[in-house]
């Protein structure tokens, strides 16, 4: 689909932003340097229709009258040995898992940027369902289980200014250590 495009070639110049920004910092030799690198989340919404793309560990959830949904998945070696014991092909997990195999920034083995496929979903909200858009800060700080993360969320969203929501959970990652950027936006649709 042409969104489906367009999600993807948004990605991919964000990738060479970041890529030429790395090589202009590390003066055009990645030799004796870690390039930057990001995750991203995104989400376009038309009516009640979503179009989600997301690389990385930043995270998306769902949350309505039945509770809270993980929308997008990580994009690290857990995932991927999560991933690989549904198909026919497992592959072995060593250490923690957390390195990402999905992010901005991306060069191939020649130095050159080269974009990474963002994973694409929609979903369709019903009326009052609330999107949580957080980098990794929120997930990594803020809570130590998902359904710890559910009922922050949940109480976060009790307040009737999504701003002041975003705040709690933005708090929430601070008492619990605060090591890493916390970024959260919220969108509710509105109806009856």
């Amino acid at each position: 689909e042409h969104l489906d495009q367009e999600r993807i070639e948004l990605f991919a110049m964000a990738n060479d932003t970041i890529c030429e920004g790395s090589l202009r910092l590390a003066e055009g030799n990645l030799n004796q340097h870690i390039p930057m690198g990001t995750t991203a989340v995104a989400a376009l919404a038309r009516g009640a229709s979503v179009h989600i793309a997301s690389l990385g560990d930043s995270r998306i959830y769902l949350a309505g009258t039945n509770g809270v949904a993980l929308v997008t998945g990580d994009q690290n070696l857990r995932g991927e040995w999560l991933r690989s014991w549904q198909g026919d092909k497992p592959i072995t997990l060593s250490g923690e898992g957390q390195a990402l195999v999905g992010y901005l920034g991306h060069f191939n083995v020649d130095a050159k940027p080269e974009p990474l496929t963002p994973v694409l979903r929609r979903l369709r909200m019903l009326p009052d369902e609330t999107l949580i858009l957080c980098s990794d800060g929120l997930n990594d700080y803020a809570a130590e289980s998902h359904a710890e993360m559910g009922q922050l969320i949940i109480d976060a969203l009790q307040h009737d200014d999504l701003g002041a929501g975003a705040r709690t959970l933005v708090e929430h990652a601070n008492a619990g250590g605060g090591g890493d950027n916390v970024t959260v936006l919220l969108g509710r649709l509105h109806g009856g």
